[in-house]
């Protein structure tokens, strides 16, 4: 699946910092992003949806969730395009009424230049955090390089023993620069 979101400006070599703010938990790249029109495009895609559309997860007054289709390593990846990104911290909310949800316990964020070699920016294994709990959480980062390709993987089953990889929402954090030519 793949979403296109047109941006408003190139940052002509500018970098535009985004932190993130505990009150606001989902204002942060892809909100500033999408907040702009213009030629440069973002984009969504996934290891498989089965549920929902993917392009739901940016949109922070979605109160659904996205399940990909069940399958080990699934994803959801995102092409800044001429924009390049440090990531810093990131959010995710599974809305979830109750333990039934399958939420992601074991993921990786990782980073990208080419979509071929990819870097972990951040790792979590058997992390009970979205299980049961509808509320966002942020993750704190240590990253040392930009990058324009940025996904998060499930990298072992979810809290119900399956692979669907589940999201309500997503956000990231950090400094955004544009692309040299």
């Amino acid at each position: 699946m793949f979403l296109i979101v047109n941006i408003n400006q190139n940052l002509n070599n500018q970098k535009q910092i985004i932190d993130y703010a505990p009150n606001d938990p989902f204002e942060g790249a892809f909100s500033y992003l999408t907040s702009i029109k213009g030629k440069n495009a973002l984009v969504i895609s996934t290891s498989g949806d089965s549920r929902s559309n993917s392009r739901n997860c940016i949109n922070k007054k979605w109160c659904g969730a996205w399940i990909s289709s069940p399958e080990q390593n699934s994803w959801i990846k995102f092409d800044l395009k001429m924009i390049k990104i440090l990531v810093k911290s990131y959010t995710l909310r599974l809305l979830s009424v109750s333990r039934a949800e399958p939420a992601p316990q074991s993921w990786c964020v990782e980073g990208s230049n080419d979509n071929y070699k990819w870097f972990v920016i951040d790792e979590h294994r058997k992390n009970s955090t979205l299980v049961g709990n509808s509320n966002p959480h942020n993750f704190t980062c240590i990253a040392s390089s930009s990058y324009r390709y940025v996904r998060i993987r499930q990298t072992d089953v979810n809290s119900l023993g399956g692979h669907a990889f589940c999201l309500s929402n997503i956000e990231f954090f950090g400094v955004l620069s544009s692309i040299e030519s």
